[in-house]
């Protein structure tokens, strides 16, 4: 359901039932995903070497201060490549439709 204070700015015909995307982080809520403080994680976005999206929306003209936001992908690939530089397997593939390991799976012999 849309906000009421979202009303305003989104288009008539998403209608009532439109739901925002989770693909973009405010940083409280990138703080609580990846359980990063929040000097940290700013440090992390302010090097252009870690690759995390970000942009501050400001709403009026003129304006200093604005909202910053974090693509989430970007937070999960930054993850994941700090995961692989310490070492940690990576997830294991999924089993087959009918249950079984898939081919490229090794099968333990009892």
């Amino acid at each position: 359901m849309v906000k009421s204070s979202l009303a305003p700015i989104l288009p008539a015909a998403l209608g009532p039932d439109f739901q925002l995307s989770s693909d973009w982080f405010r940083v409280p809520r990138a703080c609580e995903y990846s359980q990063f403080p929040q000097s940290t994680l700013y440090e992390i976005m302010d090097d252009p070497e870690n690759q995390i999206v970000t942009f501050t929306l400001k709403l009026r003209k003129g304006q200093k201060r604005g909202i910053r936001f974090i693509l989430r992908q970007s937070l999960d690939a930054y993850l994941n490549r700090k995961a692989r530089e310490a070492g940690a397997a990576s997830p294991a593939p999924a089993a087959g439709a009918d249950g079984e390991p898939s081919p490229a799976e090794p099968v333990a012999s009892p």
